[in-house]
């Protein structure tokens, strides 16, 4: 039997920049963090003469979706967190092994939890606008 390959979250990063390459300014104290997904659309393509009764369909463009992260509430990284809200900046989720995505978009949400007997979290949705790139670490 084969070895598995899995590996924990723990010292993953998310980070954002004003541009592609520049220099990224890191979230601090993460909790939890989703993988950047994207959604490839289709168009029928059904024709009269399509092959067996099928239909047909072509792949067409891709929806980015959203990416959201959780992380401890910190009034400074929450203050800094909370101006970000609508600005265009550059996105980067790493993992512990240093494999990365990249991609455009801004905080479209911004909310948490406040429970009585437990930490205070702050939930932050972030609308990707454009293309996600996956680099794999070498």
């Amino acid at each position: 039997m084969a070895a598995n390959t899995a590996t924990i979250g723990y010292g993953a990063t998310v980070s954002y920049s004003a541009t592609e390459g520049g220099s990224y300014t890191e979230i601090a104290e993460l909790l939890d963090l989703a993988l950047p997904s994207s959604t490839q659309s289709s168009v029928d393509a059904t024709h009269m003469q399509s092959p067996d009764n099928y239909m047909e369909k072509i792949a067409a463009l891709k929806e980015p979706g959203e990416y959201s992260f959780s992380m401890n509430f910190n009034a400074t990284q929450y203050e800094t967190v909370f101006g970000l809200q609508g600005t265009a900046k550059w996105w980067k989720v790493t993992t512990p092994g240093g494999d990365y995505w990249k991609f455009p978009g801004f905080i479209s949400e911004l909310g948490g939890e406040m429970p009585v007997n437990d930490r205070i979290t702050a939930e932050v949705v972030v609308t990707v606008s454009g293309a996600i790139d996956y680099t794999k670490f070498e």
